[in-house]
């Protein structure tokens, strides 16, 4: 799932093929009094309109559904050059013709654009080539196949190449947006007039290959070893009989809690469908898997409640009931909520907690975080030995690249509130979406492998449809 904002309408598919449910939230509706309340008015981290919401760094849907328009007009390029003139499937010259109608592509960019499908086929193959040589040994027993042969598709993903060329269509649309120029023609020149492009200060499509290749090198060499132990540490939650509901604080967490989703998606990919249907149809699908969900809040929401804000105790009061509403229409105690955070002492989640007015007691042992000199706060599956080496990781993992600023307050979207955060550059958001994939998908195939050598699964899928 493509998504700019985490928990805002800003939401569209496509990533992998499969759309996860983000289990555990309970949902509260609030009237047009609620809003109009005191509590509303006299907060200061409420916000009447969100100042970004037609930022045009968003990746909205109508973005997304140009990007698959053209998606689909390059794949009927690539039939008629590939194919025998009999053998063209019927409707394809139709659909070429209407793309190119209903787009406005000029002769310059029509001349190339079949150069254009071409390159960006076989650009995708040299990208997972490459990526195959530079991955570490364990990563290459789990992953490398699909890297290798990346025309096809594996453990029933979409075939990585496919999913190169997304990546250079959505930045070069968006950087066309930002820049209010013809996105066809930034498509051609940034792969044909390259050496312009880069004395220009233009994307190319070598540098997109490049920083394709170097943040995905460095999720396998850095963040996934990691987030290994989390979901293990919660997996053995599990099996002792406690069943949380994991709280991925962002934005920090945001890598950890998509690799969960592409692991526990995996889960129930290999149900048999007949057995899956029968387990959902009962409640029991979602209560055999892991629940999870990705929370926005921050130090500067900590600090606008009590007692933070001694010298308004008005607004520090009215701070603290929208954080409440905030905080309860996503979990509520009796959800059992664990947080999980790279470090370093757990402020953020002991504030989420005193909000929700756990016991002192309680608040330690719900604390997940990477990186802390307080054991009882740690992910309590880190063995003594890599303490050292993951606190040096947790300072690089909060410096990676991230798809929204730090929140600046929340608002009203329909009858529920949401955080209130600027996108980031176009650039910075194809880091984040090429590393958030690639921990997405080594979950993914990770736990399918794993699975299929438990003999204790009977109910695993032997041939599950292609997502």
């Amino acid at each position: 799932v493509d998504r700019v904002a985490p928990n805002t309408k800003r939401c569209v598919s496509s990533t992998l093929g499969f759309l996860v449910y983000i289990s555990g939230k309970v949902l509260i509706s609030m009237s047009t009094e609620l809003q109009n309340s005191a509590d509303f008015r006299d907060a200061s981290i409420y916000v009447d309109n969100d100042p970004y919401e037609t930022h045009p760094e968003i990746f909205a849907p109508e973005d997304f559904q140009d990007v698959q328009a053209c998606t689909g007009y390059l794949r009927d390029l690539r039939e008629v050059l590939f194919s025998k003139p009999d053998e063209v499937p019927p409707g394809t010259h139709e659909r070429i013709l209407k793309y190119q109608t209903d787009h406005q592509l000029s002769e310059y960019d029509i001349a190339h654009m079949t150069e254009v499908a071409n390159a960006l086929s076989l650009f995708g193959e040299r990208i997972g080539e490459e990526l195959y040589e530079d991955l570490p040994p364990e990563a290459k027993l789990t992953d490398g196949q699909m890297y290798k042969r990346p025309r096809e598709s594996y453990e029933g993903l979409k075939p990585f190449a496919r999913q190169v060329e997304y990546y250079v269509l959505r930045y070069l649309h968006e950087y066309a947006q930002v820049t209010s120029m013809d996105f066809h023609k930034v498509l051609v020149d940034a792969i044909y007039n390259q050496a312009m492009q880069r004395a220009m200060g233009r994307p190319t499509i070598d540098e997109i290959g490049q920083s394709i290749i170097s943040e995905t090198f460095e999720m396998y060499r850095r963040d996934i070893p990691i987030y290994e132990y989390v979901y293990e540490g919660f997996d053995q939650m599990r099996e002792d009989g406690d069943k949380p509901l994991e709280v991925y604080l962002g934005r920090d967490g945001v890598y950890a809690f998509h690799g969960r989703r592409g692991q526990v998606a995996a889960r129930k990919s290999l149900l048999d469908p007949q057995i899956r249907a029968e387990l959902k149809a009962t409640g029991e699908l979602e209560e055999m898997h892991p629940k999870y969900t990705y929370f926005v809040f921050n130090r500067p929401m900590a600090q606008a409640r009590t007692p933070y804000i001694g010298e308004d105790p008005i607004r520090a009061n009215a701070n603290e009931r929208v954080l409440e509403r905030y905080i309860h229409q996503e979990f509520r105690p009796d959800d059992n909520p664990h947080f999980y955070d790279t470090g370093y002492t757990g402020s953020i989640p002991i504030a989420i907690m005193q909000i929700m007015g756990f016991d002192p007691a309680e608040i330690d042992k719900r604390i997940h975080l990477l990186s802390t000199n307080l054991p009882a706060r740690r992910v309590r599956t880190i063995p003594e030995d890599k303490l050292v080496d993951i606190r040096v990781a947790t300072d690089l993992i909060e410096d990676n690249q991230k798809d929204e600023h730090s929140a600046k307050g929340v608002t009203h979207e329909g009858h529920m509130l949401r955080h209130v955060a600027r996108p980031t550059s176009v650039s910075e958001q194809l880091h984040f979406i090429v590393a958030r994939d690639a921990i997405m998908r080594h979950f993914w195939i990770a736990e399918r492998k794993k699975a299929r050598r438990r003999p204790d699964l009977q109910t695993i899928a032997e041939n599950p449809p292609e997502e």
